[in-house]
Parts: structure tokens; C-alpha cells; sequence
């Protein structure tokens, strides 16, 4: 594969000169002199519609943009990616997210070892701990069920969980409520704290280095607030990386401790154990269905052409308006109170 600059593509080059034109070139007569321009730049996939014929492009420059996708290689790198190839050189590991929505038992390998199975136990251990706790089956040392689980997690073991949980709302069976503890505010926890009773809550701490100084200072404050040297298998769920961690500072059985794996990014990990609030919520076949909903994207970008691939031509659309359009600022405006915390997100993603 080559990895040549796409900066001294022709494609590059004449998106350069196409720029230009439209310095001037207002879209109000893109639209006047194509009718059908609209149908033309539009498309939708998975209930997803995507209207991109307001963007400053014309069939010129939509051409050079996915010449610019041919010639930089892009379908051979998606690819790469989904088969494990390495993709983060920073780091020289896979990005193998999409692994983790993806139920067809094919062996996938990394470094020589099948993925695939270790990925099943996981999941197969949160369903276990869902139905205990939604049962009753899971007990506090004070002989209670499980009334209120609280989230503990900083940027990407925070942001996805919480952003599925307020978008969920009350639409499906909420079997739990949930808090979420981000902040190391003495304020923000206090307040948190106050609402709880610690013979019913259940904390689930995620980080996968479990090395996150804010996560830590808070597992910190939480045992202490159920009190130091009590036996925390009852009341804490830990998921990480690094389990001789997690061993150090709460002593938890296997049951408890959930992992994670180097091949997938804290960004991406929603799809992961870090998804477990969302199956103690709302149940495991509800973060199945969104597990589901992801791959279905997946395929969409992994098969349709450029041309139609809506999450390539967004990418495209992106580097046209930052490369050559220098545009500085990309707004992302949500409409229902419900998403609201979709911009903090994609925003973690993107930087």
C-alpha cells in the first residue's frame, strides 16, 4: 500500500484551483441553475438521511474529491482497518472497534490471536451481571438489591455511556437509573453522593489505564464513602485494562472486572464493557440493538461505492471545506434535548 502525500496529488491540485470559483459563486445560484441538484447530493442509509447539497461543491468538484479517495487509496485503508491490519502508527496498534459490533464468527486476528472469542466472554459477562442485578439476584453486603448505579469514567469511558443513556431517555424499560460522576468538583460529588443510599448503589468505574488521575481521586472518595476496608464486591463493578490495578485498589473477583483491550481506541470504546451502564439500564438486547445499528453502518461503509458512501463522502465533504475552502469552525447543532450531549462527543472523536 502506499502511503504518498495527498497534498502532491493532481487530484489535490485541481480541488485547488476549483476553490477558487467558488470565492465567489454563491449557492443560491448552484441551486437556481440545478433543479436537481438536491436529489443529486443526498442520501440515506439505516434511517439516517443526509443532506449535503448546501455544501459549496459542484460535480467538478465532487468528481476530484473522490479521485483524490481513489488515488490516496482510501477503500484499501477501510479495509486495512477492518481486518486488523495496524492503523495507529502512533501507537502501532489496530483500531478494531468495528470488531466489537460485529457478530459473524469469522476469526478476526490480531498479532496472531483471534479476537473474536475473547470478545464473545465479555459480552457474555455482561449479560451475566444484567441478569443478576435486574433478577435481585445480586445482593449488597447489607442484603439489598440494586437500586441505583452510578457511572464513574472521564472523556471516553464517560461520554458515550451518558450520551446513549440521555438519548434512551424513557423510550425503552429503564431498569435502573443512572448518575454519572466525570467531575472531581468536590461540589459536583457531594451533591452526587447526597442523592444515594450506599447499602442499594452499585458503581461501575471505567478507565482503561486505570491510571486517569480524576477516575482515581474519585474511586478514592468512593471507598471512602462506603466505607475503607469493607469487602467493595457488592457494590463495584470495575472495567480496565490494567486489572492488576484494579486488584490494588478494590480486591474484586474476576466477576466484577470487566476488560478492555489494546486494539481499541478509549474514544471508540461505547461499543466495548464501557457500554455496560447502558445494558444495566436498559437491558443487554438494547445495547445488542445498538451494537446492531453500528455494524449496519459499518457495512455500509465497508461495501457501498464512494460515490454513495455516505460516511466517505462526509470525510471528503470535511476535507474539502478545512483543506481548501479553509474553513475553521465546524458546527454541530442538535434539535432534541435529548442529544444534546452529541457535540461533547463527536468532538472527542474528531480531536
Amino acid at each position: 500500500m502506499t502511503h504518498s502525500c495527498p497534498s502532491k496529488t493532481k487530484p489535490w491540485k485541481k480541488l485547488t484551483k476549483l476553490a477558487k470559483k467558488w470565492q465567489t459563486q454563491s449557492l443560491v445560484h448552484a441551486f437556481s441553475s440545478d433543479p436537481s441538484r438536491f436529489n443529486r447530493y443526498s442520501g440515506e442509509c439505516e434511517g439516517i438521511f443526509v443532506d449535503y447539497s448546501k455544501q459549496c461543491i459542484d460535480d467538478r468538484v465532487f468528481a476530484q474529491l473522490l479521485e483524490l479517495a481513489k488515488t490516496c487509496e482510501v477503500e484499501a485503508k477501510l479495509s486495512y482497518m477492518f481486518n486488523g491490519n495496524l492503523v495507529n502508527h502512533t501507537e502501532q496498534r489496530a483500531a478494531l472497534h468495528t470488531a466489537l459490533r460485529d457478530v459473524n464468527p469469522t476469526p478476526l486476528l490480531v498479532e496472531g490471536q483471534d479476537i473474536k472469542p475473547i470478545i464473545k466472554m465479555t459480552f457474555e459477562q455482561m449479560a451475566t451481571l444484567c441478569e443478576q442485578i435486574h433478577r435481585g439476584d445480586w445482593q449488597t453486603r447489607e442484603g439489598q438489591k440494586i437500586k441505583t448505579l452510578v457511572s464513574v469514567g472521564i472523556g471516553g469511558s464517560h461520554l458515550g455511556p451518558e450520551l446513549v443513556y440521555q438519548a434512551l431517555g424513557n423510550h425503552h424499560t429503564r431498569h435502573l437509573p443512572c448518575l454519572f460522576l466525570s467531575n472531581v468538583d468536590s461540589n459536583t460529588v457531594k451533591s452526587t453522593l447526597e442523592q444515594l443510599d450506599p447499602a442499594s448503589t452499585l458503581f461501575v468505574i471505567a478507565s482503561k489505564s486505570f491510571s486517569t488521575p480524576e477516575t482515581l481521586r474519585l474511586a478514592e472518595v468512593i471507598k471512602e464513602w462506603l466505607g475503607n476496608g469493607v469487602d467493595y464486591a457488592s457494590h463495584v463493578i470495575a472495567i480496565s485494562a490494567n486489572q492488576q490495578a484494579v486488584k490494588e485498589m478494590f480486591n474484586l473477583p474476576e466477576a466484577n472486572c470487566l476488560t478492555l483491550w489494546d486494539f481499541v481506541g478509549g474514544r471508540y470504546s461505547i461499543w466495548s464493557a464501557i457500554g455496560l451502564p447502558i445494558a444495566l439500564c436498559y437491558g443487554m438486547d438494547v445495547f445488542k440493538s445498538l451494537l446492531a445499528g453500528a455494524h449496519a453502518l459499518d457495512q455500509h461503509c465497508r461495501t457501498e461505492p464512494l460515490a454513495t458512501n455516505l460516511p466517505i463522502v462526509l470525510g471528503l465533504l470535511d476535507c474539502w471545506n478545512t483543506n481548501f475552502r479553509h474553513t475553521e469552525s465546524h458546527a454541530l447543532l442538535v434539535y432534541q434535548d435529548a442529544l444534546a450531549l452529541l457535540p461533547a462527543y463527536a468532538q472527542q472523536l474528531v480531536m
